[in-house]
């Protein structure tokens, strides 16, 4: 019985230390991350603007649900993804007539 004890205290121990090295259980976000996660996503979009860009595509480059992609743009810039992909769009339209 003391055996079976030292064992299931052993794995709370070692559960726990386990947890604390999740990252995700550390630290929800670094804003670092934010700002490399976006660059990505910014490339993505320039790559893409002449074509359709689905919110979905967005998401799986950024590795992240929709909704996390949503708030990362309003963090980011103070707009959603489709108003920035809208204005540059127009930018890149102007700068074809100038």
């Amino acid at each position: 019985e003391r055996l079976a004890r030292v064992d299931s205290h052993f794995e709370q121990i070692l559960g726990s230390k386990l947890l604390t090295l999740l990252k995700t259980n550390v630290s929800r976000e670094d804003p670092g991350d934010a700002q490399v996660v976006f660059a990505r996503l910014d490339a993505y979009i320039r790559r893409h603007l002449q074509s359709e860009i689905e919110v979905a595509a967005l998401a799986e480059q950024a590795h992240m649900s929709t909704r996390s992609l949503y708030a990362l743009f309003e963090r980011q810039l103070g707009e959603s993804h489709r108003q920035y992909i809208r204005r540059l769009r127009l930018e890149r339209l102007r700068a074809c007539l100038e």
